[in-house]
C-alpha cells in the first residue's frame, strides 16, 4: 500500500474551514454579523438523475441571470467565502463569468458532480489562487455509478482522466487548490464504502473524502421554498437497511485512516463508535449542541432567494440588498427561533450537529 501524504493539504484544508468556524461563534455571541459564508446556487438543473435526488431540476425561468450573480458576488463583504454549487453549477450558461469574478475576489470553492468538467476549465480554474476546493460527487466505483448516478461508461472513464489531469495540472502550478470526494451512504453502496475511500485516496489522489448520511429533513439546502411553520414538524430520516454493514465499513475506514495519515470527513461527525442513533426514526434535537451556522452561511437560491440553510426564504436578492435581508426581521426572527431552541425537528440528521 502506498502511504498518502496529506500532512499539508489537511492543514490547508482544515484552516479553510475553521476561519470560518471562528467567525461563527464570533458572530453567534454578538448576536448579528454579516454572514461569512455565501452559497451560491447557480442552477437547480442537473444533468443526471440520481435515484436519491431530493431537489426539482425542472426549468425554472426565474433563476438568476450572469450579470446579476456577477453584481451580487462584487457586494458581498470582503471577508467572504463563497461556495459554487447547484443542482450541476457547469449547466449555467454563464459559469465562467461568475467563477471567474468570484474567484479573484473570494476564497472559494466549487461542488460538481465532474460530468461536465474540461481540461479547458480545470486549467481556468487553477489560474485563480483564491480557488481551495475542487468538490467531486463519486457515490461509488464503475457499476456503483452507473446504477446510482446513471453514468455511462464512457461519462466513468471520462470523470477518471478529468481527475488525473487536475492532479497533474495543480502540481505541475503549484497550486495548493485541494480535491475533496464526497460520496452519500446509501444502501446500494454500503458493502463498498471502504473499497471507495481506498479507491479516491489511492487512485484518484484526493486529498480528503467526505462521507454523508442521507438526510432526514427535505427542508436541508433545498432549492424550493418552505413555510416557517414547517421547521417545527417532525420528520422521519429514511432507515439504512444495511446498517450495520455500513458501521464495519465506517470502522475499516477509520482504521485504514489512522495507519496511513489520512482525513476522512463523516457528516455529521460521530467521535465514538455509537451510531445507533443515526438510524432510529425517532429524532432527538435534546442529543445535540445548539446549532449556530446559521449565524454566518446564507444559501442564495438560484432565484435569488436567501435561507440560511433550512429553505425558509428570507427575502430576495433581485428585490433587497444582502445586507437588508441577513439583518431583516425575518432573518432575526429565525435566529432567535434557532437560539430558543438550539436543534430543530427540521434539522433531523444535518452533517452539521454536533453531539454533546
Amino acid at each position: 500500500m502506498v502511504k498518502v501524504s496529506l500532512e499539508l493539504n489537511n492543514k490547508l484544508k482544515q484552516a479553510y474551514h475553521f476561519r470560518h468556524y471562528l467567525y461563527t461563534q464570533v458572530a453567534y455571541r454578538i448576536g448579528w454579523l454579516p454572514p461569512h459564508r455565501y452559497v451560491f446556487v447557480l442552477t437547480n438543473q442537473c444533468n443526471l438523475r440520481c435515484r436519491h435526488c431530493y431537489q426539482d431540476t425542472s426549468y425554472k425561468k426565474e433563476t438568476m441571470t450572469t450579470k446579476q450573480w456577477v453584481e451580487l458576488s462584487q457586494k458581498l463583504p470582503k471577508f467572504s467565502m463563497v461556495t459554487l454549487t447547484g443542482g450541476e453549477p457547469l449547466l449555467h450558461p454563464g459559469f465562467r463569468e461568475v467563477f471567474a469574478d468570484v474567484a479573484k475576489r473570494y476564497p472559494c470553492n466549487l461542488i460538481t458532480n465532474g460530468s461536465l468538467l474540461t481540461e479547458e476549465l480545470v486549467d481556468l480554474m487553477l489560474s485563480y489562487p483564491k480557488f481551495k476546493i475542487l468538490a467531486i460527487s463519486i457515490d461509488g466505483l464503475k457499476d456503483d455509478m452507473m446504477n446510482i448516478r446513471g453514468f455511462t461508461e464512457k461519462q466513468w472513464g471520462n470523470l477518471k482522466r478529468i481527475i488525473n489531469y487536475f492532479v497533474h495540472r495543480r502540481d505541475e502550478m503549484k497550486s495548493r487548490c485541494l480535491l475533496d470526494i464526497k460520496t452519500l451512504i446509501l444502501d446500494e453502496n454500503a458493502h463498498n464504502l471502504f473499497e471507495i475511500h481506498k479507491y479516491c485516496i489511492e487512485k484518484l489522489k484526493a486529498n480528503t473524502h467526505d462521507m454523508a448520511f442521507l438526510k432526514g429533513s427535505p427542508l436541508q439546502h433545498s432549492d424550493r421554498a418552505f413555510r416557517l411553520e414547517q421547521i417545527f414538524e417532525e420528520y422521519s430520516a429514511p432507515t439504512y437497511r444495511n446498517f450495520d454493514v455500513i458501521v464495519d465499513q465506517i470502522e475499516k475506514i477509520r482504521h485504514y485512516d489512522r495507519q496511513n495519515g489520512v482525513l476522512g470527513f463523516f457528516h455529521m461527525n460521530i467521535p465514538n463508535s455509537d451510531f445507533s442513533f443515526i438510524n432510529n426514526n425517532n429524532f432527538d434535537p435534546g442529543k445535540f449542541k445548539p446549532c449556530k451556522f446559521p449565524w454566518s452561511s446564507v444559501h442564495v437560491n438560484f432565484d435569488g432567494e436567501i435561507f440560511p440553510c433550512l429553505s425558509v426564504p428570507m427575502g430576495n436578492v433581485k428585490e433587497k440588498s444582502l445586507k437588508e435581508i441577513s439583518s431583516g426581521k425575518a432573518y432575526k426572527d429565525l435566529l432567535s427561533i434557532i437560539r430558543e431552541k438550539g436543534v430543530l425537528p427540521a434539522c433531523n440528521r444535518c452533517g452539521w450537529l454536533i453531539l454533546k
